[in-house]
């Protein structure tokens, strides 16, 4: 019998998946578990106009292993953390999620090649 660690990560995704349907219709939200932060992450490249209130935000860029420009923005939902914590927060956050994107690049590269051969 193996035994289960029941340490959360630093990161995690929110799935909203369950008998109720897909409520985020698809949209990425991140959670920082030590900060008990909740943001979603935008994709500026696709989306045209967006009202976020007074919700603060942090934004960045990709740059994707193809060369192009990937430009994103976090809209924070939810924290326990003082404001002037968040921006220290964000940037753990887009050094993470950039790792993320980094990862699913190199997946999608990986499938690519398969393909060619």
């Amino acid at each position: 019998m193996k035994l289960i660690n029941y340490n959360l990560p630093e990161f995690c995704f929110l799935d909203a998946h369950s008998f109720e349907g897909d409520p985020l219709e698809n949209r990425t939200v991140l959670h920082h578990i030590r900060s008990y932060t909740i943001m979603e992450v935008i994709s500026l490249d696709e989306v045209k106009m967006c009202d976020f209130g007074k919700h603060p935000t942090h934004k960045f860029y990709y740059k994707n292993a193809y060369g192009v420009v990937e430009n994103f923005m976090f809209v924070l939902h939810f924290s326990l953390s003082e404001k002037e914590e968040l921006p220290e927060i964000f940037a753990k956050c887009e050094e993470w999620y950039r790792k993320n994107i980094a990862w699913e690049d190199r997946n999608i590269r990986i499938k690519d090649i398969a393909k060619l051969n």
